[in-house]
């Protein structure tokens, strides 16, 4: 036992237990962590069974001290905090957390809506801020968003041949041909991509999928595998795409990993054509600089008046066919979109399709907020949303977060 945790180890492919104050809690080491502080006991395990049907390995802390002391003990990519907590308030810890140096997104909860405590929230360092009581598909839309924010820098695309797997919006291609997926059979097929040629037994599959203290039969995982290959074939692929080692277990066919991986079919980057745009001085960029993209042009007077940081400057575009040749001029930190119900899930698709845009933070304005229409701009791409009648200190306070 050291500082109140009693780590245990079953040697079993990536599971990890710990044991706090006699609760257990497995982690999957393979899949995306989200650690929940909420003392709520309904509320947590309300959270924990959402974010499990989602393929992900939520863990829960009841105090803020353990919550830090999950957070010394293993690597989350996520933590969503009660804004209430028995021994700290959400705003404090989240603070406590930027000062240690977790960077990781945090998420807070609140049951009030009120603009000062926003502001406060996203000023202590938190990237999002829901109130209860929530819809689950905005919540879940809002934890895709903020895990992909949460993403490096690079290529996130999984591929084996033209088999394709993107974890920051969970959409899997073969050959451009997008498949449905149950949750399960997108972590069956993420841990095969994830991990090349090596072979999985279906305990072994079990033990990472599956995450819980009493898992399903193995027949459950051949039930999976079967119903992946049904659905891959009839995308085009092979049907030994995900190959049976007999007595062994089950593995993406090497064979097939070298084959021509076919683009993704989207717009290209009209940035590609100009390698050297920057280097000849066609622009000077500021320090920080805000696209705003809107036909409206008193919401970009509105945010140019904002008392924002002196280094940042905000730059209005009202003509959406000039988005390309402004991103290249100007090379924007953050990219607000105000006519979020219209053009903005075609512009968020359009942007993050093209790998030099990919990271860049994406604030929506919606008009009126729904659960769809809040699933459907994060389903995009987008990084955050806010709705209208734009409010100045939490629009500030999240153009800041996006940018620091």
């Amino acid at each position: 036992m050291k500082d109140g945790i009693d780590r245990k180890n079953p040697h079993c492919l990536g599971i990890q237990t710990l044991q706090i104050q006699n609760r257990h809690i497995i982690c999957n080491a393979n899949f995306m962590r989200i650690l929940i502080v909420e003392d709520d006991q309904l509320s947590a395990q309300a959270l924990q069974h959402l974010l499990t049907s989602y393929s992900y390995a939520p863990d829960i802390a009841r105090r803020g001290h353990e919550g830090l002391d999950l957070l010394a003990a293993f690597a989350y990519d996520l933590v969503i905090l009660d804004l209430q907590l028995p021994d700290q308030d959400g705003i404090s810890l989240c603070k406590a957390l930027r000062a240690q140096g977790y960077t990781m997104p945090v998420m807070l909860l609140t049951g009030t809506d009120q603009v000062d405590q926003k502001a406060a929230a996203l000023n202590a360092g938190a990237d999002d801020y829901v109130v209860k009581p929530f819809h689950s598909q905005e919540l879940i839309a809002r934890v895709l968003a903020l895990l992909r924010r949460g993403q490096a820098a690079g290529n996130p695309w999984l591929s084996w041949g033209a088999l394709q797997l993107d974890p920051s919006c969970r959409r899997v291609t073969y050959d451009h041909c997008e498949l449905t997926l149950t949750p399960k059979e997108y972590a069956v097929l993420e841990l095969l991509l994830r991990h090349g040629e090596q072979v999985f037994s279906a305990q072994a599959i079990l033990d990472q999928v599956w995450a819980v203290p009493e898992p399903p039969m193995e027949e459950t995982v051949r039930t999976h595998i079967k119903r992946l290959r049904q659905k891959l074939r009839l995308a085009g692929a092979p049907a030994n795409l995900i190959e049976t080692v007999c007595r062994v277990g089950y593995r993406l066919n090497p064979s097939m990993r070298d084959e021509s991986s076919p683009s993704p079919g989207f717009l290209r980057d009209p940035s590609a054509a100009l390698p050297g745009a920057r280097a000849a001085g066609v622009s000077l960029v500021p320090a920080v600089c805000v696209l705003v993209v809107t036909d409206e042009p008193g919401q970009i007077k509105q945010i140019q008046s904002l008392s924002l940081p002196p280094q940042l400057e905000v730059v209005g575009l009202g003509d959406l066919t000039q988005l390309w040749p402004s991103l290249i001029t100007h090379q924007p930190d953050l990219l607000i979109v105000g006519d979020g119900d219209r053009s903005g899930p075609h512009l968020c698709k359009a942007v993050r399709s093209l790998p030099r845009w990919q990271t860049i933070p994406i604030l929506v304005l919606l008009p009126h907020k729904t659960p769809a229409a809040v699933q459907k701009i994060f389903a995009a791409g987008a990084s955050d949303i806010l709705t209208l009648p734009l409010v100045g200190p939490e629009l500030v306070a999240r153009i800041v977060a996006h940018v620091a």
